[in-house]
């Protein structure tokens, strides 16, 4: 019974029904992928775009933040600059936007639910745990990583050199 309610609230809920979400799904979508596609060439736009990504979460209903995290993550990923041709990983892509967006709903569930600071820890260690596990099994081991975006960010370059991407 708990579980229909919930399910029931989730689709009724604030998931871009009226134009004025439905606009900010879009903005949202439109700015964090340019972000993300900037950040092969400098470091801050993949912040931006993380950043304007888990504000939006926190807004956001369940499918809408799914949605707003597979596109976001799925156009901003196709930079041509990137180290592969798109039509080589276009498929690792659709699969890392898929785990991106998963990564973010579980954010939102937790942040909402449970209103902790440390909230913020999941969506960080949740992503890196995909990369790392997604790493180990890909034949093109960690060249999708978000981590390869900080390469001039030299505070990070630091703690990454202890602690490893």
């Amino acid at each position: 019974m708990q579980l229909g309610k919930s399910l029931k609230n989730i689709i009724n809920g604030y998931h871009c029904s009226n134009f004025y979400s439905l606009l900010h799904c879009i903005f949202t979508i439109l700015l964090s992928a340019v972000s993300y596609y900037l950040s092969t060439e400098y470091w801050y736009f993949s912040w931006i775009a993380l950043l304007l990504l888990c504000v939006y979460a926190l807004k956001g209903s369940l499918v809408s933040t799914f949605l707003t995290g597979f596109f976001s993550y799925l156009f901003g990923s196709s930079n041509p600059h990137a180290v592969l041709p798109l039509t080589v990983y276009w498929p690792l892509i659709v699969i890392n936007a898929t785990a991106f967006a998963s990564v973010l709903a579980i954010f939102r569930h937790i942040a909402v639910r449970w209103r902790g600071g440390y909230a913020s820890f999941v969506f960080a260690s949740g992503l890196t745990a995909y990369e790392f596990i997604a790493s180990l099994y890909s034949p093109h081991g960690a060249v999708n990583s978000i981590a390869y975006t900080q390469i001039s960010n030299l505070p990070i370059i630091q703690i990454a050199s202890i602690t490893g991407i």
